[in-house]
């Protein structure tokens, strides 16, 4: 599994584990809660997520940001990835 990051925008590019994209979470009324990434090429991915999004920098490093819930997909070409992250 990848070790998640926090945004970063001054990180090098060789830097494989900044993040492709975030979301916030869509709630109707009450859980659960919604999101969704697009066009995403084949390949494995980390999804990740933070209830301190809003310590986040993304023009540096924040060890403050953590990520409480980690989990890793597989995402197939033309196919629907879907994962629980709760």
């Amino acid at each position: 599994m990848t070790v998640p990051e926090d945004m970063d925008s001054t990180a090098p590019s060789t830097d494989t584990n900044q993040p492709l994209a975030s979301r916030v979470p869509v709630a109707n009324s009450q859980p659960p809660y919604y999101y969704q990434f697009t066009f995403l090429p084949p390949g494995t991915y980390t999804v990740a997520f933070t209830c301190q999004a809003d310590l986040d920098n993304p023009d540096q490093a924040d060890s403050a940001v953590t990520f409480t819930v980690k989990t890793d997909i597989n995402v197939i070409a033309n196919q629907t990835a879907t994962v629980d992250i709760s």
